[in-house]
């Protein structure tokens, strides 16, 4: 019986460790990365790793003055709005990243319900524990919330805006916005492109024609009289669509 029971311990510890996710080593910038989640579709196992690079040092406000502190770890206490049938897990288990390491998260699931099609905002909630040295160490723990991330399901009998394609190449600055930003894009177009902005509605806050010149688009889009939250920018023409998200705060 103990050898029934230390042999499925064994498989249970085996099974935790290849279901943890490996940090892609490319990023080295500090944050989250990529910016961006893949599409899940319905029907399909979905997975997506997010690599989480914490900085060895940062500075946080202490009533009102910005201190420079050693950052002890980085720990993911509460991720919100994913859609019934996903879940994240972490590297390490307990999602409390070291400072001065790289880790990551996992998102996935599935899903076979045609309601949940659509884009789902997601909160990811962190603690950052930190100190600094005045007059001996003094713990310094800020709370802080990413709003950038979410999750878009598709479904093949799915049309309208979740049809369009995302393209990596359209840049647009500043975004995060507030108000303001400029698209720029290189198109294969050399014409005219219709300029949509779109909410997690799939409704049209922003329609334009916009002259292409020498296939190249770049565009000021004005969102100053929309509420903070997140949008996206298709560019269409006769040959191509791009899509690209833009936060506004």
């Amino acid at each position: 019986m103990k050898k029934i029971v230390l042999t499925l311990s064994m498989v249970a510890l085996t099974l935790g460790i290849f279901a943890q996710c490996t940090p892609n080593p490319i990023y080295t910038d500090n944050g989250n990365w990529p910016k961006i989640l893949d599409v899940a579709w319905v029907d399909s196992n979905y997975t997506m790793v997010v690599t989480h690079v914490v900085p060895l040092d940062t500075t946080v406000m202490i009533s009102g003055i910005p201190v420079d502190v050693v950052v002890d770890s980085v720990k993911i206490i509460n991720f919100t709005g994913l859609p019934v049938g996903y879940n994240y897990t972490c590297n390490p288990n307990n999602c409390a990243f070291m400072g001065g390491t790289i880790g990551c998260t996992t998102v996935s699931g599935t899903t076979n319900n045609q309601a949940l099609v659509g884009i789902h905002p997601l909160q990811i909630f962190t603690k950052t524990y930190s100190h600094l040295w005045l007059f001996g160490t003094v713990n310094a723990p800020q709370l802080d919330t990413v709003k950038s991330y979410y999750l878009e399901i598709k479904s093949a009998s799915t049309t309208g805006i979740y049809n369009i394609s995302t393209g990596a190449d359209l840049k647009l600055y500043p975004n995060p916005s507030q108000g303001f930003f400029t698209a720029s894009v290189f198109l294969k177009e050399t014409n005219n492109a219709v300029v949509k902005i779109y909410n997690t509605l799939g409704e049209i806050v922003n329609n334009e024609s916009i002259r292409v010149t020498n296939n190249t688009l770049t565009h000021l889009v004005d969102l100053s009289d929309s509420n903070p939250g997140i949008y996206f920018m298709e560019i269409s023409t006769s040959k191509e669509t791009i899509r690209q998200k833009v936060l506004l705060k």
